[in-house]
């Protein structure tokens, strides 16, 4: 016996959702990072751009503000510029780098800000003597020395600032690639895997089917044997009793008649023996309707229908078809049959009193139908023997076979193919 390919299915599921799994959990990590580099790398070196550049605008107010102390055709004491010096140094220390910041060009910058913080203090102490003259000359000197060094290195550390955010850009487009040539490959391998389950599961299902296929033809062969043999069986059994029973009772009552008008009292065995000859003449018509192949199934079926009528006390009204169609002895039988089965179920289970039987003959087909005003069918899941036994008769003259409820009672309906000759399509 095959093993089940569940556990082998379960298996690639699996696989296949644990690789999902993990590239998400890969996915959200690669993201992660772009998003620390984003905010972290290239948002500071963003801000701290914009904080240099504006720190250098203020050191460059207050470099035009000295020059413009010092070159003044009528200069102001120094001293009256110290309140303003002290708003522009407000600001520069405002834009200068935090306390904590750790880059040693920062530190150094910071450091020369505050030198030249002491040497302007220098200039204010000096002009507080009185002495402009020194104090001014101190202002120039501290402008000159200090002045080329702040610039230079606030254009470093610019530098280094653009550099950061342009390290910061290419980490994100190397692992942006990455990323992508990651998500190549997975959807690959992904596309790859279910290809390959699902070609081998194609074809599992492939050679599934052609077994079911198989088993499904010798199934319908072991039936049409089946039901060959039943029927063959039937035929042997009713010529049996037809030729041998029926002749030998037929015998008897004839010599009874003869007896019986020199002895009266053999009347009731003479009436036994007429009993007995239609009792063997209905059972070897009921196993084997010769009349099918004498009269055709149309008169067979009407003189099948009075006599269950007869037996059942059930009305069943036969309509007959308009125009009468000579049809092949294999459908004819087993369109009898069905009508036996049929009116067999009716009369065991639909509690209808009332059958309505109609055989038509549209276009290349036979249909036969049979109509009562019972309890219907029910759950037609749930079938018996004789509803089966319809279908597969029908099925071996590739007819189909309907069985409707209808409101009240239920409806057999089967249409057969059939050619000009009468046999069956195929």
């Amino acid at each position: 016996m095959k093993r089940s390919p569940t556990l082998r299915l379960a298996l690639g599921l699996s696989v296949t959702l644990i690789s999902v799994v993990g590239y998400a959990g890969y996915s959200i990590s690669q993201l992660r990072s772009l998003r620390d580099i984003q905010s972290v790398n290239m948002d500071r070196s963003r801000s701290e751009t914009r904080r240099l550049l504006l720190l250098q605008d203020r050191f460059a107010m207050l470099s035009m503000a000295i020059r413009s102390l010092l070159e003044a055709p009528s200069p102001p004491p120094v001293l009256g510029w110290e309140p303003e010096y002290r708003y522009l140094k407000a600001e520069v220390e405002s834009r200068s780098s935090p306390p904590d910041r750790s880059s040693i060009r920062g530190t150094a910058l910071d450091g020369q800000y505050k030198s030249l913080w002491v040497d302007f203090e220098k200039s204010f102490e000096i002009a507080r003597t009185g002495d402009e003259g020194a104090a001014r000359d101190q202002l120039r000197r501290t402008l000159q020395l200090r002045e080329a060094s702040i610039r230079s290195e606030t254009t470093r550390l610019l530098l280094d600032s653009n550099q950061g955010e342009g390290n910061a850009e290419s980490s994100t487009l190397r692992i942006y690639g990455q990323f992508l040539r990651n998500s190549g490959i997975f959807a690959v391998g992904i596309v790859a895997a279910i290809g390959v389950t699902s070609i081998w599961l194609i074809q599992f299902n492939r050679r599934l089917f052609e077994q079911v296929a198989a088993l499904s033809k010798r199934r319908s062969e072991l039936v049409r044997q089946l039901i060959s043999m039943q029927e063959n069986t039937y035929r042997s059994i009713s010529r049996e009793l037809h030729d041998e029973f029926g002749q030998i009772l037929t015998a008897i009552g004839m010599m009874l008649n003869r007896a019986d008008r020199k002895a009266g009292d053999l009347h009731e065995v003479r009436e036994l023996v007429q009993a007995t000859l239609e009792k063997v003449r209905s059972l070897s018509y009921a196993l084997h309707p010769v009349i099918l192949t004498e009269v055709g199934l149309e008169s067979a079926l009407d003189l099948y229908i009075t006599s269950f009528g007869r037996r059942t006390g059930i009305e069943v009204r036969y309509q007959r078809p308009a125009e009468t169609r000579e049809l092949d002895a294999t459908i004819a039988t087993h369109l009898y049959r069905v009508v036996q089965e049929a009116l067999n179920n009716v009369a065991k289970h639909s509690r209808s009193r009332l059958v309505a039987v109609t055989l038509s003959f549209p276009g290349n087909s036979v249909v036969l139908e049979i109509r009562d005003e019972g309890i219907g069918f029910g759950n037609v899941e749930k079938v018996g023997l004789g509803l089966v036994s319809m279908r597969e008769r029908v099925e071996l003259v590739d007819g189909s076979v309907e069985f409707i409820s209808a409101d009240p009672g239920a409806v057999v309906r089967v249409t057969v193919p059939i050619l000009a000759g009468g046999s069956v399509n195929g």
